[in-house]
């Protein structure tokens, strides 16, 4: 009797786990691509496929983040993207700005470090509404000023979190 007791506290306590971890809804997007030859061109926009139906929970509203992954042979302390957002084929007016920091105040890079790669990633915003049907796009593109190519650029992502 006493083993069957065991078993069934043990049973209860993986119900009560299971419930709690599934309550919780942090659906996401999250995609990442590679820049060819590690080269950003200044009009190359990398366009993100949000697919309405497997992200964000329709009505919730979500934070934007963005994702890069550089060498340490990139030449600047920040870098400044345009993000454009197309719905059901239509692009918005409006285009976001950002200025990323990469370095801090000693000169030494923020992020996670791989080697000589570092990986970066921010808040762009919040607030992000998802459709509850049609295409929904992220478009991203360098906008550093006086400047056609980022060398030394591995990858870029968008990631759309529940919060």
């Amino acid at each position: 009797m006493k083993g069957n007791t065991l078993v069934f506290f043990q049973v209860i306590i993986v119900c009560v786990l299971s419930l709690s971890l599934g309550c919780s809804d942090t659906r996401q997007y999250s995609n990442h691509q590679s820049i060819p030859g590690r080269t950003w061109h200044k009009n190359d926009t990398i366009w993100f496929e949000v697919p309405h139906d497997s992200t964000i929970a329709t009505g919730t509203k979500g934070t934007v983040q963005f994702y890069l992954r550089h060498g340490a042979e990139y030449a600047f302390e920040d870098i400044q993207i345009k993000v454009l957002e197309e719905k059901n084929g239509i692009l918005k007016d409006e285009v976001r700005a950002f200025r990323i920091p990469l370095v801090n105040k000693e000169g030494l890079w923020l992020g996670k470090s791989k080697g000589l790669l570092y990986e970066n990633i921010n808040v762009l915003w919040e607030g992000f509404e998802q459709l509850d049907s049609g295409n929904y796009r992220i478009g991203v593109l360098p906008d550093m000023p006086n400047q056609q190519i980022l060398s030394h650029i591995s990858n870029v992502g968008i990631k759309i979190t529940n919060k």
